[in-house]
């Protein structure tokens, strides 16, 4: 499982600094206590597709297609595209992108 990547949970648990403590029990809960893996299919028809592009991470995609405090959803495209470090993006790598609708009701 993505999970068991150490470098993964901590660069989740580094990405719950400063956020509300109601916020970070439920990442916590979801994410790290949870291991389960999502995947495309988990979030229905409606997917797109972004290109990354020079400079970019998971949580400036997140900021960009969710906008300002969604970009704390970077794990979620991180599960979703199987990508561990969410710096480590290459330049005209295809990020399947699902609705920010399908994020929230899940309770993400």
């Amino acid at each position: 499982m993505i999970y068991e990547d150490s470098r993964y949970k901590e660069a989740i648990l580094l990405s719950l600094i400063g956020l509300p403590q109601d916020l970070t029990d439920r990442i916590r809960r979801n994410v790290v206590l949870y291991p389960e893996v999502l995947t495309a299919e988990d979030f229905g028809q409606e997917l797109s597709i972004h290109v990354v592009e020079p400079g970019e991470t998971l949580d400036s995609i997140a900021f960009d297609v969710y906008g300002e405090g969604n970009e704390r959803l970077w794990w979620v495209l991180g599960q979703i595209n199987n990508v561990i470090d969410p710096f480590d993006l290459r330049v005209g790598m295809d990020i399947i992108i699902p609705p920010l609708t399908e994020i929230m009701s899940k309770g993400y």
